[in-house]
């Protein structure tokens, strides 16, 4: 089910809900549900199209074995047909993290180039308006 902030989900509920991978890092809860990161599939057009979207942020590295070719190119085509689409991906120094995603130690440096990452397209996201 999606959720939307009119259902009363904060921004970091959701963002933790999406970074979620079962076997690795818990479910969230939220308002009696258990939510995770959904499989990968391209998606963004269908879900433009149903809630009348004007823009997508899109948030999430895209190297190795994360990178989604198919994904990718919808969100290009959504682009060439006029959609506005922010892309929040690896920043430079993701690949400092990017072959231990999983070693907790690494938790604090990763943090920290989300946060990089975050800033950098702060203004992107901002002019979504």
């Amino acid at each position: 089910m999606l959720r939307t902030r009119s259902d009363g989900i904060d921004l970091p509920t959701a963002v933790a809900s999406s970074c979620a991978v079962p076997g690795f890092l818990p479910p969230v809860p939220f308002d009696g549900a258990h939510y995770c990161d959904a499989p990968r599939l391209p998606s963004a057009a269908a879900l433009a199209k149903e809630k009348n979207l004007d823009a997508i942020v899109f948030i999430g590295p895209r190297t190795g074995a994360l990178a989604n070719v198919a994904e990718d190119a919808e969100l290009d085509e959504l682009e060439r047909q006029g959609l506005r689409v922010v892309r929040i991906t690896d920043g430079p120094d993701f690949t400092d993290v990017a072959g231990e995603l999983l070693d907790q130690r690494l938790r604090p440096r990763a943090a920290r180039i989300g946060l990089d990452d975050g800033r950098r397209a702060a203004q992107q996201v901002a002019a979504l308006g």
